[in-house]
């Protein structure tokens, strides 16, 4: 399931159109394919597509009770599949199938304490939403999460005991059991429900009334931030809640958020609808890290691919005032180009990496494009004969110096056709640097030099302009690596986002970051250990900024 099937589904549903408006697959035309389903339990069967439920949201099954006859789609909460699947599979979305029947007990709070109550969550909402604030890719996903969360604390009822029920297509799927919370929301602000099991105190919460109050919002924006919301409603005061944001990355400044809340007479952003009208909430992400897709742009509210986020090109950039040719498929005046594949070669609209409205492929290929053209520019004074390593030649490549290490393939390529990167290959291996996975993502060489190795860059691309930055534990030990340090460098590239006029792109380089920035070690359970470095706080670093090239493209970077 993990390594053959479910990749293999989402292959398979990355193929197919994400709009509805693509007329060379008509509605329907794979409905009664089989399909795998899954109850739960361990066991599977394959059934037609038009009788397969799929579970858009993470955790559904386990707020029904994980009932044993309940068969769903194996591939569930993913966030691109839902247009195939509905449109041409004609499987049906199971949350939108759901009928729930809540039965809330009487109400806990008398008017004092409920004031009480309200209060608190007023106080507690701009955090709520500045946390969430800090996975949302875009200023639309964060107005959804306003409207969203009005609307919850609108309808909010604080209840002595709570029971809830489900029908699925006229049957029980699940008896009435005995919750901690429900919340079920709806394109209008009336239609929303949601309840809270609480003791006679409005606020603070007890202990019991904060996982309560945690569950409905994870009922709301997704089971995968309980945890996040559990920490901030139990933190004591509002300077313990701010240390909670910066500690998931999440911006202090609250003001924005305090009046996304508080202004009623501010506009309803418009809301991305499902077909039935009800609002879309924020699609969640699987719980299995090895096993997230690639993102396909999720569907609008007419049926067509959402814009994604713009990226520069690397036609609009000027690299240290110089355009300069390293990128295209064939060779001039004897030297070889590079074939990754560039920010401008991406299909508009559509993405390969995940991370929200923004393709991670593309802006990845954008960062090695001006770092690998940025070394060339430093080495040709000395080096007039410098050039990238062009992995899609295939014959000798004395001249090159500059070498993309992302991978083992490349890094393979490489020592096969360079004599030179070979041997520095072999001197990094003694000095204990892996041969296949060195820790970075460039290596510079200086012939003629007496030492023969330049540079070691660790490669961080940005569309904004990050204050942290995250280091794998691999690359950190290279970082720290006494016999390399003085090779290491660090290179972020940044504001690469086109939309954002007043943030000029840069590259900045920082020479040994294990001496010079300070950085915060993190371990996680699964002992995937990161580093945070806050290279903001360290100027004394190459800053290189970009001229944008004129729109007539008389002076522009290839």
């Amino acid at each position: 399931m993990r390594e053959i099937v479910r990749p293999a589904y989402r292959n398979l549903l990355e193929l197919l159109p994400g709009s509805e408006a693509d007329a060379r697959f008509p509605p329907s035309v794979l409905s009664g394919a089989p399909l795998l389903q899954e109850d739960g339990h361990g066991s599977y069967r394959f059934a037609a597509s038009a009788d397969t439920l799929w579970a858009e949201r993470n955790g559904t099954r386990e707020r029904l009770g994980n009932p044993s006859d309940l068969w769903t789609f194996v591939l569930d909460a993913s966030p691109g599949p839902r247009v195939p699947l509905t449109r041409l599979f004609d499987v049906r979305v199971l949350e939108e199938q759901l009928h729930w029947e809540p039965e809330p007990g009487e109400m806990a709070l008398d008017d004092t304490e409920l004031a009480s109550f309200r209060a608190g969550l007023q106080q507690l909402a701009p955090f709520i939403l500045a946390r969430l604030s800090a996975e949302r890719s875009t200023d639309a996903l964060q107005a959804r999460d306003a409207t969203l969360l009005r609307r919850v604390l609108a309808g909010l009822v604080p209840v002595q005991e709570l029971h809830v029920g489900c029908k699925l297509d006229d049957r029980a799927l699940a008896g009435l059991a005995e919750r901690s919370a429900f919340v079920e929301t709806s394109s209008e602000a009336a239609a929303t429900r949601a309840f809270v099991t609480w003791d006679e105190h409005g606020w603070p919460p007890s202990a019991d009334g904060a996982e309560a109050l945690a569950t409905a919002f994870a009922e709301a924006f997704g089971a995968s931030h309980f945890e996040a919301f559990l920490a901030l409603i139990r933190a004591p005061d509002e300077a313990a809640r701010r240390r909670l944001l910066a500690l998931a990355g999440a911006t202090s400044d609250l003001e924005a958020f305090v009046s996304a809340i508080t202004d009623a007479d501010q506009l309803e952003p418009e809301e991305e609808t499902t077909p039935d009208g009800d609002l879309a909430l924020p699609k969640e992400l699987s719980g299995d890290a090895e096993e997230k897709p690639a993102e396909q742009p999720e569907p609008g509210a007419d049926g067509g691919a959402v814009e994604m986020t713009p990226l520069y090109a690397a036609t609009d950039l000027l690299i240290a005032g110089t355009p300069i040719t390293v990128t295209g498929d064939e060779a001039t005046n004897g030297k070889p180009r590079s074939t990754r594949r560039s920010a401008a070669q991406t299909k508009a609209g559509a993405t390969t990496g995940y991370g929200g409205r923004t393709d991670l492929s593309a802006l990845d290929a954008l960062g090695m494009f001006v770092a690998m053209t940025y070394e060339v520019n430093r080495l040709f004074s000395d080096v007039p004969t410098a050039c990238i390593f062009d992995p899609g030649v295939k014959a000798d490549q004395p001249d090159a110096c500059v070498f993309d290490i992302s991978s083992p393939a490349l890094i393979a390529a490489a020592r096969h056709h360079s004599t030179a990167f070979d041997q520095a290959m072999h001197q990094l291996t003694a000095n204990g640097v892996h041969p296949q996975q060195p820790g970075c993502d460039i290596l510079t060489l200086h012939p003629g030099s007496s030492k023969p190795i330049d540079r070691l860059i660790e490669l961080k691309s940005s569309g904004q302009h990050a204050r942290t930055q995250g280091m794998t534990w691999n690359e950190w030990k290279t970082a720290q690596n006494d016999q390399v340090r003085s090779h290491f460098y660090l290179y972020l590239v940044a504001n690469l986002r086109r939309d954002l006029p007043d943030a000029r792109p840069f590259l900045r380089a920082v020479r040994d970051p294990y001496a010079t920035i300070r950085a915060q070690e993190q371990v996680d359970h699964s002992t995937t250990r990161r580093v945070v470095l806050r290279v903001a706080e360290f100027e004394q670093a190459e800053h290189l900024e970009f001229s944008v090239a004129a729109s007539d493209g008389n002076a522009v970077a290839r």
